[in-house]
Protein backbone atom coordinates (compact mmCIF):
# COMPACT_ATOMS: atom_id res chain seq x y z
CA UNK A 1 0.00 0.00 0.00
CA UNK A 2 1.27 3.05 -1.04
CA UNK A 3 1.91 6.28 1.94
CA UNK A 4 -0.18 9.20 1.19
CA UNK A 5 2.30 11.58 0.73
CA UNK A 6 2.92 9.10 -2.78
CA UNK A 7 -0.65 9.46 -3.89
CA UNK A 8 -0.69 13.46 -4.92
CA UNK A 9 1.58 14.72 -7.04
CA UNK A 10 3.94 17.45 -6.33
CA UNK A 11 3.97 20.84 -8.00
CA UNK A 12 7.62 20.65 -9.46
CA UNK A 13 6.90 17.71 -11.84
CA UNK A 14 5.12 19.55 -14.56
CA UNK A 15 8.76 21.88 -14.82
CA UNK A 16 10.40 18.25 -14.31
CA UNK A 17 8.76 16.70 -17.29
CA UNK A 18 8.69 19.49 -19.64
CA UNK A 19 12.87 19.68 -18.84
CA UNK A 20 13.55 16.17 -19.53
CA UNK A 21 11.32 15.96 -22.64
CA UNK A 22 12.60 19.34 -24.03
CA UNK A 23 16.70 18.30 -23.30
CA UNK A 24 17.70 16.25 -25.92
CA UNK A 25 15.61 17.64 -28.67
CA UNK A 26 17.05 21.31 -27.64
CA UNK A 27 20.53 20.20 -27.38
CA UNK A 28 20.18 18.65 -31.01
CA UNK A 29 18.74 22.32 -32.23
CA UNK A 30 21.49 24.38 -31.05
CA UNK A 31 24.22 22.33 -32.09
CA UNK A 32 22.63 21.82 -35.35
CA UNK A 33 22.67 26.15 -35.24
CA UNK A 34 26.01 26.43 -34.14
CA UNK A 35 27.10 23.97 -37.20
CA UNK A 36 25.64 25.91 -39.63
CA UNK A 37 27.03 29.51 -38.17
CA UNK A 38 30.42 28.16 -37.87
CA UNK A 39 30.35 26.17 -40.92
CA UNK A 40 28.07 27.43 -43.23
CA UNK A 41 25.23 25.67 -44.64
CA UNK A 42 26.03 23.86 -46.95
CA UNK A 43 29.04 22.58 -45.99
CA UNK A 44 26.97 21.89 -42.95
CA UNK A 45 24.23 20.58 -45.77
CA UNK A 46 26.97 18.43 -47.31
CA UNK A 47 28.42 16.69 -43.86
CA UNK A 48 24.83 15.78 -43.09
CA UNK A 49 24.31 14.31 -46.06
CA UNK A 50 27.29 12.31 -46.14
CA UNK A 51 26.56 10.95 -42.79
CA UNK A 52 22.82 9.97 -43.66
CA UNK A 53 24.33 8.16 -46.46
CA UNK A 54 26.94 6.13 -44.30
CA UNK A 55 24.54 5.36 -41.81
CA UNK A 56 21.82 4.34 -43.70
CA UNK A 57 24.32 1.90 -46.09
CA UNK A 58 26.71 0.58 -43.95
CA UNK A 59 24.97 -1.73 -41.22
CA UNK A 60 27.51 -1.65 -38.76
CA UNK A 61 27.49 2.22 -38.55
CA UNK A 62 23.73 1.87 -38.52
CA UNK A 63 23.65 -0.38 -35.80
CA UNK A 64 26.15 1.58 -33.65
CA UNK A 65 24.25 4.85 -34.01
CA UNK A 66 20.83 3.46 -33.02
CA UNK A 67 22.61 1.44 -30.05
CA UNK A 68 24.61 5.04 -29.36
CA UNK A 69 20.87 6.79 -29.66
CA UNK A 70 19.24 4.25 -27.42
CA UNK A 71 22.23 5.27 -24.48
CA UNK A 72 21.11 8.99 -24.76
CA UNK A 73 17.53 8.57 -25.35
CA UNK A 74 16.70 5.70 -22.75
CA UNK A 75 18.09 7.53 -19.20
CA UNK A 76 15.22 10.20 -20.21
CA UNK A 77 12.22 7.64 -20.86
CA UNK A 78 12.72 6.20 -17.98
CA UNK A 79 13.12 9.50 -15.76
CA UNK A 80 10.05 10.53 -17.24
CA UNK A 81 8.19 7.27 -16.78
CA UNK A 82 9.49 7.87 -12.96
CA UNK A 83 8.03 11.17 -13.32
CA UNK A 84 4.61 9.69 -14.30
CA UNK A 85 4.78 7.47 -11.65
CA UNK A 86 5.43 9.72 -8.60
CA UNK A 87 8.24 7.70 -7.56
CA UNK A 88 9.98 10.38 -5.67
CA UNK A 89 10.56 11.54 -1.54
CA UNK A 90 9.07 13.41 0.33
CA UNK A 91 10.47 16.77 -0.93
CA UNK A 92 9.13 15.87 -4.36
CA UNK A 93 12.37 14.82 -5.84
CA UNK A 94 13.26 12.20 -8.25
CA UNK A 95 15.42 9.77 -7.96
CA UNK A 96 18.75 10.31 -10.10
CA UNK A 97 18.91 8.69 -12.88
CA UNK A 98 22.90 7.91 -13.71
CA UNK A 99 23.80 6.28 -16.61
CA UNK A 100 23.09 3.44 -19.45
CA UNK A 101 25.11 0.50 -20.37
CA UNK A 102 24.48 -2.13 -22.77
CA UNK A 103 23.20 -5.25 -21.91
CA UNK A 104 23.36 -7.62 -24.55
CA UNK A 105 22.60 -6.81 -28.26
CA UNK A 106 18.54 -6.23 -27.18
CA UNK A 107 19.08 -4.91 -23.87
CA UNK A 108 19.99 -1.90 -22.05
CA UNK A 109 20.57 -1.49 -18.11
CA UNK A 110 20.33 1.79 -16.64
CA UNK A 111 21.58 3.10 -13.20
CA UNK A 112 19.19 4.69 -11.00
CA UNK A 113 20.59 6.07 -7.32
CA UNK A 114 17.72 5.91 -4.70
CA UNK A 115 16.84 9.22 -2.81
CA UNK A 116 16.03 8.64 1.19
CA UNK A 117 12.32 7.70 0.94
CA UNK A 118 12.41 5.84 -2.88
CA UNK A 119 11.82 2.05 -2.26
CA UNK A 120 12.55 -0.95 -4.56
CA UNK A 121 8.60 -0.99 -4.45
CA UNK A 122 8.47 2.18 -6.21
CA UNK A 123 10.39 1.82 -8.96
CA UNK A 124 8.80 -2.00 -8.95
CA UNK A 125 5.20 0.06 -9.29
CA UNK A 126 6.76 2.11 -11.92
CA UNK A 127 7.26 -0.74 -13.99
CA UNK A 128 4.36 0.06 -16.48
CA UNK A 129 5.14 3.62 -16.63
CA UNK A 130 8.73 2.80 -17.62
CA UNK A 131 7.70 -0.15 -20.11
CA UNK A 132 4.95 2.36 -21.85
CA UNK A 133 7.95 5.16 -21.92
CA UNK A 134 10.21 2.99 -23.33
CA UNK A 135 8.03 1.24 -25.47
CA UNK A 136 10.16 -2.31 -24.25
CA UNK A 137 7.77 -5.28 -23.92
CA UNK A 138 10.05 -6.35 -20.66
CA UNK A 139 11.39 -4.24 -17.62
CA UNK A 140 12.66 -5.85 -14.84
CA UNK A 141 14.46 -3.59 -11.61
CA UNK A 142 17.42 -5.37 -10.57
CA UNK A 143 18.53 -4.75 -7.03
CA UNK A 144 22.26 -3.91 -6.70
CA UNK A 145 24.99 -4.49 -4.29
CA UNK A 146 24.56 -1.39 -2.75
CA UNK A 147 21.37 -0.42 -1.00
CA UNK A 148 20.75 2.62 -2.22
CA UNK A 149 21.50 1.23 -5.97
CA UNK A 150 18.86 -0.03 -8.51
CA UNK A 151 19.34 -1.20 -12.34
CA UNK A 152 16.22 -1.07 -14.67
CA UNK A 153 17.21 -3.84 -17.23
CA UNK A 154 14.94 -2.57 -20.47
CA UNK A 155 14.88 -5.80 -22.94
CA UNK A 156 14.52 -4.81 -26.95
CA UNK A 157 13.36 -0.97 -26.21
CA UNK A 158 11.77 0.59 -29.67
CA UNK A 159 13.07 3.50 -29.01
CA UNK A 160 15.76 3.46 -32.07
CA UNK A 161 13.95 1.47 -34.52
CA UNK A 162 15.65 -2.48 -33.63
Amino acid sequence: MRDDHRSRRPRRVGLVRWLVRGRVELTTVVSGALAVDSAGPWISGLLAAVGGVLIAAVPGVRHGVIRAYQLVVLPHRVRSALTEACAVDLRGRLPWVLWALPAGPYAVLVEVKLRAGVTFEDLYDAVPNIRTACAAPEVRVLMRRRPDRLAVLLIRPRWGLW
